[in-house]
């Protein structure tokens, strides 16, 4: 492996000029091989533990759409989102609109979860209704 110094330079034209100089060489390829493999493990060794683990969560159903959930989520996260802002703007108190803020913040977080499942296609198994909970 070759290690190289890079030095710039900015010309009269305000080009910058890069120039490199060899170091000395430091480290044998050899070298760096044995350190990058003694943290590899090979493929073999965790294959079947993962295909396992795939089939039980298959069999559980734990990989299947759920739009019944996510029809309840985005019904409560709207609800959330009309009540906060409704007693940010009605409430005069400081502390009871801080309240308000605070539950503004988490149905931001909520819409941006949803809008992130269903980017991924986890909503709907229909590609057009994902694309349209994903932009609205």
């Amino acid at each position: 492996m070759k290690h190289e110094k890079i030095s710039s330079s900015i010309t009269s034209n305000g080009v910058t000029s890069i120039r490199t100089e060899d170091l000395q060489k430091q480290t044998s390829f050899t070298e760096l091989e044995n350190d990058i493999s003694s943290f590899l493990v090979p493929v073999s060794s965790k294959t079947p533990d993962y295909v396992e683990l795939k089939k039980r969560i298959k069999r559980k159903g734990l990989l299947e759409k759920q739009p019944t959930y996510y029809a309840c989520k985005i019904l409560f996260t709207l609800g959330m989102l009309g009540l906060s802002l409704i007693f940010l703007t009605v409430l005069d108190n400081f502390y009871l609109q801080l309240v308000s803020a605070i539950c503004l913040a988490f149905v931001q977080t909520q819409i941006g979860l949803i809008a992130h499942d269903a980017g991924h296609r986890q909503i709907s198994s229909k590609t057009w209704k994902n694309d349209l909970i994903g932009f609205i």
